[in-house]
């Protein structure tokens, strides 16, 4: 894996499952000012799952819409 503020290790792996699931995967990089990294998005699949990536490994996120007017909040605990 390579752990650099430019690139990230895991790439390949998260686009054999996006294939493989038939889900987009956005990647939150949030040591690298928040870069999102898409995996699929070219492919319109119905579902779409977030991960924060500190460098290190891979988290969870979950979105909370706090009203109907809201914005979509990315939240997680790291």
């Amino acid at each position: 894996m390579n752990f650099s503020d430019d690139s990230w290790g895991g790439g390949i792996e998260l686009a054999i499952l996006t294939q493989e699931y038939e889900i987009e995967i956005c990647v939150i990089n949030t040591e690298c000012g928040g870069r999102i990294d898409y995996f699929g998005e070219d492919r319109h699949f119905p579902y779409r799952v977030f991960l924060l990536y500190n460098n290190l490994h891979y988290d969870p996120g979950k979105r909370k819409i706090l009203s109907q007017n809201s914005k979509i909040i990315v939240n997680t605990k790291i």
